[in-house]
C-alpha cells in the first residue's frame, strides 16, 4: 500500500479500514434480509433462510456439560455449508454501498504526493 500512495495518480487514493473480526458472529439480520431482497432474491427463499438461523438453540458447555440453551439474535452459524455464500452477500453489498458513495462524491479521495 505505501508504495501505490508514494507515487502521483490521477483520480485520488481512498484507504477504507474494515475491521472484519467476528464478523460472522456480528452479521445483523436486518442487513442480510435488506441485502438478499436488494439482490432480487424471493420473499420465500428469504424468509427460509432467515427462519434457518432464527430457529437455531445454542449451548455453552460448563465442565463439559451444556449449560441452558438460547437463540441467536444475529450473526450467520460457523460450519453451515449456507454461511459463508451469506456472509459473501453481506460483504458484496457493503463494497457496492461503498463504491455508490465514492461514484457520488460522498467519500472524497486524496492525492499523494
Amino acid at each position: 500500500m505505501h508504495h501505490a500512495l508514494d507515487r502521483k495518480t490521477n483520480g485520488g487514493n481512498l484507504i477504507i479500514k474494515v475491521d472484519m473480526a467476528k464478523a460472522f458472529d456480528k452479521l445483523s439480520w436486518e442487513y442480510l434480509e435488506a441485502i438478499l431482497a436488494a439482490f432480487g432474491f424471493s420473499s420465500k427463499v428469504i424468509t427460509l433462510l432467515m427462519s434457518n438461523l432464527k430457529a437455531t438453540s445454542l449451548s455453552i458447555l460448563i465442565n463439559g456439560q451444556p449449560a441452558g440453551f438460547f437463540h441467536m439474535e444475529r450473526g450467520i452459524k460457523q460450519g453451515d455449508p449456507l454461511s459463508p455464500l451469506l456472509y459473501i452477500l453481506a460483504t458484496e453489498g457493503l463494497t457496492r454501498t461503498l463504491n455508490h458513495h465514492l461514484n457520488n462524491s460522498y467519500l472524497t479521495p486524496f492525492n499523494a504526493g
